[in-house]
């Protein structure tokens, strides 16, 4: 007992300093250490030290090296109420700065006494902890058996003496750690011992910060050695004159390992205890081969004690082993028997894993459950990412709830049939009261439009047979900073089947949102092609008291004929009546990678950067009178691809709508110079940008000869670069100049059939354009002058880039009500750091996985990012996005909140 107990006394305290010293990390190479008996800190080139005192005020500190203050904690007669406080201390000897990390491993069973001794710590004590109610300004890790059961870990940043970095220690760290043993434990916590000790590895390597002749990243790719789970864990179980179990025994291990063992459970003769390993095969030793794309994990799976002919399942949680936002398809499981290798069943909720080879993946956690009878080798086959496969998985959907969370592309897809009312088994819901967050990036599997088995049907506003009610969202949903990306969408020729429905009156991620709010969310790469369909990237139509906020809209390309196309609503408002309504588009970026093109038809079409058709009311005297909408720090640099007149001339079926705001205005004003122009009344910007670009040269002006049809043999229009047309301007000059491109008078081309169908080119600048014959194009110059509620400049060209990088790796530990800065979690990359807009910056924070409660209070600062704070609140797993939505591609980490 005396020898137990020494080891664990000797290596107690590195499982202490392993939730002491949070902060975060970065890859890196070189490595170093220090160690305390049985505690192993794998070293390589790097100097660390390590030391230890119980009275910071003495100034004298015990290096662990040494073997007469090897041993930290050292007291054996425990008892309820009992703590020993001890100071830690890293110092960095060398001159090269590091990061340390440390991984908590258990020696054999761990015994019923980590139940009731708790674990406290704080960073950088000051002076002496001197009293037990001190402990309340401590945090709290938990008790020891849940800091194994955990396997937690911490990681530091420690600069060399003299260096200096905003969030990094310099030289050394202090941490205090508390042992303290639970008043409440009772007579049969006497005599015990928590285990038979720890191995406790610690692993230092060189961090993201020397520079070469090319910067601090050299360092970015070098990783920690990945920790493989090794299991061995005994739990005694109670059993009948028959040798089956009689009541429900648990096996809980580390890094989320545990074996449920029921009632019934057939057990070996001679056994009265049940033993789980569970240790990792490499993929080459696996009983399944897989294909180049596809990922192999394999388990050696074993409950030694269960009887070769049990048949009573028992519900084995590996942890999180998968990718998350895998979807149906993603992977596929098998278990090894007899040397067969037998397709496991994959169910839809924990709670009915009730037969052998039954398994459960979580997507928002990637973690796996099994049910198994007998035991061998289980392999997990997936994809390295979630690409959708057309399932629809509706298991996150509880009708009555009011907050829900999506994972997947199947449950993105399931989400759009229960708003469309097409879900078998769940009425329509309009989600209205209720919120619906995006946990994980969502890939809908149609990069390349090519997929004819896969198609994404708006979310809402469906018609299948003689159903014409419109079915809006009117709910919350929270991209949570995520993004969804790879969808096509086709009113001619409908790919995949919807349980026979036919979408033809809306296109886009949403097809209606009445009064809801889509928010904190980027749409990568959605593209279209359709006929009398309203077509936004975000939502097709908008009506209500909708809100579009904190939106990036990148590489998208919708096109439309015949009606409204926008970079995020495609038709916004209602002419029908007067009312309150306001439409709110906020924070919001439209970049050059995207194209938005209105094409020729035998109706009006117009598209916008933001808005295709906006139909707010007035009355006879020209003053709005409902569906009002403003613009706040909205930015617009896309591609607006007009295939027929801009200019909107008089031209037969030539009607041709484009701005960067607002591709169309449904009511008309006369200004003071007689011109018909958009009334502006109900239409407010503030802080807003166009960059119109080079890009913006597929625009049209008037043909001398505007008699015939556009469409016509000898007067089809074609787009033809800007560079390969010559021009007759006012100057004579043959070019259009900047001082031109506000009117169409720099535009007086002559066209002949000698020019091959050639059309003619006005660079486009234009914010808005009207509704009707006779609406001039007026640029950004003329409108100034007329409405006072708009605040739009031009800005420079820009395309999204990523302007932060993260200071911590993934799953790194934070400290649940503890503040934290952003600049702790985040810095700015160099050579975007410019481009960051303070008052803009905005950091969101999700829960991950059902049983993580982490939320998180974000303050910002105004005046300097970095100094915005974060307050954690619950535990769990989380992601924490940061991002600006000014032409900024976000930036996510997972962290675990304790």
């Amino acid at each position: 007992m005396k020898d137990s107990k020494k080891v664990f006394r000797r290596s107690i305290w590195m499982l202490l300093v392993c939730f002491a010293m949070l902060v975060g990390t970065t890859y890196a190479w070189f490595t170093d250490g220090a160690s305390s008996s049985n505690n192993i800190i794998q070293s390589g080139n790097l100097d660390v030290e390590m030391y230890w005192t119980d009275d910071l005020s003495s100034g004298e500190w015990l290096n662990v090296e040494e073997d007469e203050y090897n041993t930290i904690f050292n007291n054996t007669n425990w008892e309820p109420g009992y703590t020993e406080v001890r100071y830690i201390k890293i110092k960095n000897a060398g001159d090269l700065a590091f990061k340390y990390q440390l991984e908590v491993t258990p020696q054999g069973e761990i015994g019923k006494l980590a139940d009731v001794i708790d674990v406290y710590f704080a960073k950088a004590p000051t002076a002496n902890i001197e009293s037990r109610s001190a402990l309340a300004d401590m945090t709290l890790a938990g008790s020891v058996a849940e800091v194994s059961a955990d396997s937690s870990k911490t990681e530091n940043k420690l600069l060399p003496i003299g260096k200096t970095h905003q969030g990094w220690d310099s030289g050394e760290a202090v941490t205090a750690i508390a042992l303290k043993m639970d008043e409440s434990a009772g007579n049969e916590y006497q005599s015990l011992t928590i285990a038979d000790g720890f191995t406790v590895s610690a692993v230092a390597t060189q961090v993201e910060y020397e520079v070469d002749s090319f910067g601090s990243d050299y360092d970015r790719p070098a990783n920690y050695p990945e920790v493989k789970i090794e299991t061995d864990k005994s739990e005694k179980v109670e059993i009948d004159g028959n040798n089956t179990t009689t009541s429900e025994t648990v096996i809980k291990t580390w890094k989320g390992v545990k074996a449920t063992i029921p009632a019934g459970v057939k057990v070996a003769d001679g056994y009265d205890k049940l033993t789980l390993r569970i240790s990792e095969k490499a993929s080459t030793d696996s009983n399944v081969k897989v294909s180049a794309n596809e990922i192999l994990t394999a388990y050696d799976v074993h409950i030694e004690g269960v009887a070769e002919d049990n048949t009573v399942p028992i519900i084995i949680e590996l942890g999180e082993i998968l990718p998350t936002g895998l979807n149906f398809g993603n992977y596929k499981f098998y278990h090894v028997e007899d040397g067969n290798t037998v397709d496991m069943n994959l169910v839809d909720a924990v709670d009915k894993l009730t037969t052998h080879n039954d398994f459960y993946y979580d997507p928002a956690t990637g973690e796996v459950t099994l049910a198994m009878a007998t035991f061998s080798e289980v392999a997990m086959v997936s994809e390295p990412e979630g690409v959708w496969k057309g399932e629809f998985d509706y298991s996150w959907y509880v009708a009555d709830a009011t907050e829900l969370t999506i994972a997947n592309a199947d449950q993105l897809a399931a989400f759009g049939k229960v708003v469309g009312g097409m879900a078998e088994d769940f009425n329509r819901d309009s989600f209205n009261g209720k919120s619906v967050k995006l946990i994980a990036d969502i890939n809908l599997g149609d990069k390349d439009n090519s997929n004819e088995s896969l198609i994404f049907h708006p979310i809402g506003y469906y018609y299948k047979g003689g159903d014409s009610t419109v079915k809006s969202f009117e709910g919350t949903f929270d991209g949570n900073g995520h993004t969804i990306s790879n969808f096509y969408q086709n009113t001619w020729e409908i790919k995949g089947d919807y349980d026979g429905t036919y979408y033809k009156d809306a296109m886009g991620l949403f097809g209606y949102v009445y009064g809801g709010t889509v928010k904190n969310l980027t749409v990568d790469n959605f593209s279209s092609d359709g006929e009398f369909t309203p077509t936004g990237v975000i939502a097709a139509y908008a009506d209500g008291n909708a809100t579009f906020e904190n939106i990036a809209i990148t590489n998208c390309n919708p096109r439309v004929y015949n009606t409204g196309n926008g970079g995020i609503i495609g038709i916004a408002g209602d002419t029908s009546a007067a009312n309150d309504d306001h439409i709110t588009l906020k924070n919001i970026t439209v970049d050059n990678s995207n194209k938005i093109s209105a094409l020729w038809g035998s109706w009006d079409v117009a598209c916008g950067g933001l808005v295709g058709m906006y139909r707010g009311n007035v009355d006879g005297n020209g003053n709005a009178t409902g569906d009002t909408i403003s613009f706040e720090n909205c930015h617009v640099s896309a591609q607006i691809d007009v295939y027929n007149d801009v200019c909107a001339n008089y031209q037969y079926y030539a009607y041709r709508y484009a701005g960067m705001i607002i591709g169309s205005i449904r009511h008309n004003t006369t200004n003071d110079e007689g011109r018909t122009i958009p009334n502006m009344a109900g239409i407010s910007a503030s802080g807003c940008t166009v960059n119109y670009g080079d890009w913006n040269d597929y625009y049209y002006c008037e043909f001398e000869k505007n008699t015939m049809a556009s469409y016509s043999e000898d007067y089809q229009f074609s787009r033809v670069p800007h560079s390969e047309l010559n021009f007759t301007d006012s100057n004579g000059n043959g070019a259009v100049d900047a001082d031109e491109r506000a009117s169409v008078a720099g535009c007086k081309h002559t066209h002949t059939v000698n020019e091959d169908k050639k059309a003619v080119y006005l660079p486009f600048h234009q914010l808005f354009t009207g509704y009707s014959w006779g609406v001039s194009s007026i640029g950004l110059e003329k409108y100034s002058g007329i409405v006072t509620n708009l605040d739009i400049t031009e800005g420079e060209q820009q395309e999204s880039v990523v302007k932060f990088k993260a200071l911590v790796k993934d799953n790194a530990e934070l400290s649940n009500n503890k503040e934290i800065t952003i600049g702790e979690l985040f810095s700015a990359m160099e050579a975007n750091e410019d481009k960051i807009k303070d008052d803009k910056v905005k950091v969101m924070v999700s829960p991950v996985g059902e049983t993580s409660t982490v939320n998180g209070e974000y303050l910002a600062n105004e005046s300097d990012w970095t100094k915005g704070t974060l307050t954690f609140t619950g535990s769990g797993t989380a992601t924490v996005t940061i991002t600006d939505y000014y032409f900024c591609t976000p930036t996510t980490i997972t962290v675990d909140v304790i």
